[in-house]
């Protein structure tokens, strides 16, 4: 309560300022803690960039082989520019990708989860329990490329 000179109450705090406040505080909380939803579309962000690479070598090795009879062992031996590309392996912020005989597989940098895109039957698979695979579109969850790639 807060009275001016003469004495008459000038304001009252209302009845459930406790609530308010704890309402307010809880907001903040909320709008700086990560919750589970965000996190969840942040890995599917950085997924999609994983596929559209994955997407772009398949591509790439689908042309090598047609032109060469082979695919092909490093980045450099494909039509496509990949930056930061050394020999077969190239390395994003959030994936390393391996380039191999049968299939290109990009690794999470937290190393939860590998995505795999097969040469012979385009299949992309992820490698890891179906929880820890990003909210996109898979062939197969939780198998190995062997497996992805039969």
């Amino acid at each position: 309560m807060l009275q001016n000179k003469e004495g008459k109450i000038i304001f009252k705090a209302a009845a459930g300022g406790f609530l308010i406040a704890a309402i307010a505080a809880g907001l903040i909380w909320g709008l700086f803690a990560k919750p589970p939803q965000y996190q969840k579309a942040v890995e599917t962000s950085f997924a999609n960039e994983a596929a559209q690479i994955l997407g772009a070598a398949y591509a790439a090795q689908q042309r090598h082989m047609l032109a060469s009879g082979g695919y092909a062992s490093a980045f450099s031996e494909l039509d496509t520019p990949f930056p930061n590309a050394q020999g077969g392996v190239m390395e994003t912020e959030n994936f390393t990708f391996n380039l191999l005989p049968s299939y290109i597989t990009a690794e999470s940098a937290k190393g939860d989860y590998t995505l795999t895109r097969c040469y012979h039957n385009g299949n992309t698979c992820c490698g890891a329990d179906a929880a820890a695979c990003p909210g996109l579109t898979f062939d197969a969850l939780g198998v190995t490329p062997q497996e992805c790639c039969r």
